[in-house]
């Protein structure tokens, strides 16, 4: 019976599940299905892993096999060659012979030569000379038989009756030049096939065997000789005649349970077997199970009473975002409402502030969106910058290793021939040759200045930086530019009237000058003005280049002309070493270079400025300082006491420059003993004892470098005198490891004089 409803009655509906069950059932569902997943996974990762496993074997067994097919091919085309050989077809045994020796290259493998009855004509075995027996056993007649009948045959393992020496054999029907049938042999000792195993570099535990059609083992990859001519496991060798390849579990010849996998060759009909211990093909899941089921029991009680908590803490959240959405609905004003939970406190301010928040951050969004337009256009543009910043620096300081290593070794050079022409110019006397020799130095000493430029554009050389009156010294070096700048060239010098002082090398300094004066007059070939300016300037901005100074106070010196100027593409590139316009034999480009060097190495920079038909100018800052710069003093030239009968012990590995500096040491009156290298000359100072005056030693040799010598000698003796050699080092890394003398290379005999008379006073 159907029951009425009475009108304007509400409607009862089901009672809804509340939350709290709801979330419990589902708590408990996702725990019950992470354990039956993780059951389930590993049941299957432990059958994946066996499968592969089982793959692998299979897989490594056939490429044994295929490794050893490979040796068979390779003894059967031996055979080839030496059955189509000349010497066997025109019955030459004797060559015959000696080639198979050849081809077998080793004691584990070589030929015989039969005939059908059992009789050796050849075997590479015996040293040559040795008889012959003949061989006619029911075993060699049966392979004997096969290889006639079947033009090649190879065998399973047999043994040679005396010896009981297991091998296997690569048979082939033959002919001789007197149509004789004849059968080629070529013995293989199962040494050979353990090589073919070890090449392929088995996993550790891993066996590999190979069993002949009978079953018999003919090698194992552990060399052990103790398995070969043992019979397979009956379980194996059942499977091996059932089957061409399969992966079987069987047990391994020391009793252990083994995964083995086997396949047949074709070619040889041997198979090929793989064994690995059961224990390492699979992983026992007993543990993994208890694990997973401990953890899900674990996960379910946590879970559980996590799910009492939240409900608690949800309802009674829940209930005052239902009162103030009920506010908000009648329009009532809600201040402030707190729920004890952060994201219903969200969804309440949300109800009071929803409209007036979107429309603010769809603006502030907007905003955001081009700003952060701006910065990536603006970071991506410094970014490509600093790039070509930094790759500019780079190929710089690689090619300033690369010419500071070439100086160090041209000085060498330099060493030796400078020091053979002063001593050949001394001992020729009033000779008419002399004149060939002062060229040969003036060349030599252009070959130094070269190498000055070198070290001054990879910031190598050795400054000696003091307070220089600008003005001062551009006065006194005005001839020497007014010569170099020629006829056709006016100079003007600008220095103000208040004196402007920088600490620099007065003579790097004065280099610097003079090629950038060259430089302008090379620009102006029918003629001009460079003007050369004094004045103090400060830096503000941070450098975009390498050669441009950075942030601070500089005392600058600009060099301009009325050249022809540059294009953008050259300006670019004029600071590098060896860039330059000039034709070849005009110009070495490295004056600006050295500029940039020089100024850099004083902690300064050089900016230039150049256009096509506008003349360029280059802005050289140095540190500047208030201070007064000292009066120039008259330098006599270096003078030196009296050396003779002094024992100086000369070590450097170059042999030239010893060779110089003894020679020039005996000119002097020195009793002279070299020494090639620091090994040799500390054991010629410990050999000697006092009976040495000095010791000049060169920084930079291969093994022990001069520091560590004269810190060895020192430790003894801290007050003996040694002079140090350098061709080209980082002045900052020398002065790291040695404070005392150092004599630079090139030098002639009248600074080598002084240095030692120095060290010796």
């Amino acid at each position: 019976m159907t029951q009425a409803i009475s009108p304007g009655r509400p409607v009862r509906r089901s009672q809804p599940s509340s939350l709290r069950f709801r979330l419990t059932v589902l708590t408990v569902g996702l725990i019950a299905v992470l354990l039956a997943i993780s059951i389930a996974l590993i049941a299957g990762l432990l059958t994946v892993q066996r499968r592969a496993s089982e793959k692998q074997l299979l897989a490594t067994a056939r490429a044994l096999s295929t490794a050893v097919d490979g040796r068979v091919l390779a003894a059967q085309a031996m055979l080839l060659a030496l059955a189509t050989s000349d010497s066997l077809h025109g019955g030459d045994l004797a060559e015959f012979d000696q080639r198979a020796r050849k081809l077998a290259a080793g004691r584990d493998q070589w030929f015989v030569l039969y005939t059908p009855d059992g009789h050796q004509l050849v075997n590479t075995a015996f040293p040559v000379g040795t008889p012959l027996i003949n061989a006619s056993y029911p075993a060699l007649r049966a392979r004997l038989d096969a290889a006639l009948a079947q033009g090649s045959a190879v065998s399973g393992l047999h043994y040679i009756r005396r010896e009981r020496l297991p091998l296997v054999s690569v048979e082939r029907a033959v002919t001789d030049g007197r149509g004789r049938r004849l059968i080629l042999t070529m013995a293989i000792s199962p040494r050979v096939i353990e090589q073919v195993f070890t090449a392929q570099d088995l996993p550790k535990g891993w066996n590999a065997s190979l069993v002949d059609a009978s079953g018999l083992i003919i090698a194992r990859n552990d060399g052990s000789d103790r398995f070969v001519g043992h019979r397979v496991t009956p379980r194996a060798s059942q499977a091996m005649a059932s089957a061409e390849q399969a992966v079987i579990k069987s047990t391994s010849a020391s009793g252990r349970p083994t995964l083995l996998a086997f396949t047949r060759s074709h070619s040889t009909n041997w198979f090929l077997l793989v064994g690995l211990p059961q224990g390492e093909a699979a992983l026992p899941p007993d543990r993994w199970v208890a694990l997973v089921a401990g953890l899900s029991v674990a996960l379910l009680f946590v879970g559980a009473l996590w799910v009492v908590i939240t409900m608690r803490q949800v309802s009674a959240s829940l209930r005052i975002l239902t009162d103030a959405a009920l506010r908000v609905g009648h329009g009532q004003a809600v201040a402030e409402v707190e729920t004890g939970m952060a994201e219903t406190d969200a969804v309440a301010l949300v109800l009071v502030e929803a409209s007036t928040r979107l429309r603010l951050r769809d603006a502030q969004l907007r905003e955001s969106a081009a700003d952060l337009e701006r910065r990536v256009e603006q970071r991506s543009a410094e970014l490509e910058a600093t790039h070509l910043q930094l790759a500019h620096a780079q190929k710089l300081e690689a090619i300033g290793r690369l010419t500071g290593g070439v100086a160090h070794d041209f000085n060498n050079l330099l060493t030796g021939v400078m020091g053979n022409l002063e001593l050949l110019q001394r001992r020729l006397g009033d000779s008419p040759f002399q004149k060939y020799v002062i060229n040969a130095r003036q060349a030599a000493e252009r070959g130094a200045k070269l190498t000055g430029q070198l070290l001054a554009f990879s910031r190598r050389q050795r400054l000696e930086p003091r307070p220089v009156d600008l003005a001062r010294q551009l006065e006194e070096i005005q001839p020497l530019l007014l010569s170099a700048l020629g006829s056709n060239g006016r100079l003007c010098i600008r220095a103000g009237e208040d004196p402007i002082t920088a600490i620099v090398d007065p003579v790097q300094l004065e280099l610097a000058v003079l090629n950038l004066v060259i430089n302008a007059r090379d620009a102006m070939e029918g003629g001009g003005d460079v003007t050369l300016q004094l004045s103090r300037v400060e830096v503000v901005d941070p450098p975009t280049r390498d050669e441009e100074p950075a942030p601070g106070r500089y005392a600058l010196v600009s060099v301009s002309d009325t050249g022809s100027g540059m294009a953008p593409e050259i300006l670019d590139h004029v600071l590098e070493p060896f860039f330059t316009t000039k034709p070849v034999g005009h110009g070495s480009g490295l004056g600006l270079s050295q500029v940039a060097g020089f100024a850099k190495q004083s902690e300064g920079g050089v900016r230039l400025s150049s256009a096509p038909g506008a003349g360029t100018t280059v802005w050289v800052y140095l540190p500047m300082t208030e201070m007064s710069a000292p009066a120039k003093v008259a330098v006599s030239a270096p003078t030196a006491g009296d050396l003779r009968q002094k024992a100086i012990l000369v070590i450097d590995d170059d042999a030239a420059v010893r060779d110089v500096a003894a020679s020039m040491l005996v000119d002097a009156g020195c009793r002279v003993t070299v020494a090639e290298s620091g090994e040799e000359g500390l054991a010629r100072v410990r050999k000697a004892g006092e009976a040495i005056d000095l010791v000049l030693v060169d920084f930079a040799m291969p093994g022990m470098n001069g520091a560590e010598v004269a810190a060895i000698i020192h430790q003894a003796n801290p007050t003996f005198p040694i002079v140090m050699m350098t061709g080209y080092i980082d002045q900052a890394e020398i002065r790291r490891t040695w404070s005392g003398a150092v004599l630079n290379k090139p030098f002639d005999e009248t600074h080598l004089r002084k240095m030692i008379s120095d060290a010796l006073s």
